[in-house]
């Protein structure tokens, strides 16, 4: 019998990040990935997920926006990606 796979969309526009969260997820979960808000909303045509985990800086709309939307259900993570010198800011504190 086959097991029911809780579904999870990651929305980045950057691609190597939805490569990386899909990679690390895809084990336990149901991965679809989608590069803007836009392609989220296309997305959920189709797929109701368990949770998304949203970028909140994306160009067009960004995850604030998509937040705003009625079409978002309520198990919603957000998530900021850090640009590499952020990232060595962060480290060395």
């Amino acid at each position: 019998m086959s097991e029911i796979r809780e579904k999870i969309i990651v929305v980045d526009d950057i691609a190597t990040n939805l490569t990386i969260a899909k990679s690390a997820l895809s084990e336990k979960y149901d991965v679809f990935t989608a590069p803007s808000g836009e392609k989220l909303f296309l997305l959920m045509k189709r797929i109701m997920p368990d949770l998304i985990l949203l970028d909140v800086e994306m160009p067009e709309m960004d995850g604030y926006d998509v937040i705003g939307s009625s079409r978002i259900p309520k198990k919603l993570f957000i998530y900021r990606s850090f640009s590499s010198q952020e990232r060595l800011i962060l480290s060395t504190r």
